[in-house]
């Protein structure tokens, strides 16, 4: 249940930052740190980066209901994947796990309202450097990233670096 109110909150949370900045800032741009970082709103109908990079790169893309597809064929597996491993171990999840997982599902829920309400996702911090001439995300995807560097470090504390055993379900042979 705790796992539930943690996803709603960072959910609300997401969506909250997009509605603010869509009806404040419109297409004005904020300078938190010189031109580096910036609160700048971009509508991105791409729907993901790996898209964006395919079209781009490739002149390859996917459509918009392949990718709504995807994003809840991840959601059910992660739950699932969850559930099943939850069983074998027979024990209830930890903080760091509750919140990794809290993070990676209010992301994937939060991708899956993006295209569905939003038509694509609102993009609203950039961050600029020399080498990356511009890159645009949000809340969202920061939560995906550090909900993922969060789980895989979990893993690695509470299993003794065995990883491939939780990935595969594998039992240890002493």
């Amino acid at each position: 249940m705790k796992t539930m109110l943690w996803v709603l909150g960072f959910l609300i949370v997401d969506q909250g930052s997009k509605y603010y900045v869509a009806s404040t800032l419109n297409q004005s741009t904020l300078y938190l740190w010189g031109d580096s970082l910036q609160i700048h709103p971009q509508f991105n109908q791409n729907l993901s980066w790996i898209n964006h990079f395919m079209k781009d790169t490739f002149n390859i893309s996917m459509s918009a209901h392949f990718m709504l597809l995807m994003r809840i064929a991840l959601f059910i597996f992660t739950i699932m994947y969850l559930i099943y491993h939850m069983g074998i171990d027979n024990r209830r999840l930890d903080s760091h796990y509750r919140i990794s997982v809290a993070l990676i599902t209010s992301a994937t829920l939060a991708s899956i309202l993006d295209q569905t309400l939003w038509g694509g996702s609102l993009n609203w911090i950039q961050y600029t450097t020399q080498s990356l001439s511009q890159f645009s995300f949000d809340l969202k995807d920061v939560f995906l990233d550090v909900g993922l560097i969060s789980l895989v470090g979990a893993m690695l504390i509470n299993h003794e670096g065995r990883l491939s055993e939780i990935i595969f379900l594998r039992n240890r042979v002493n």
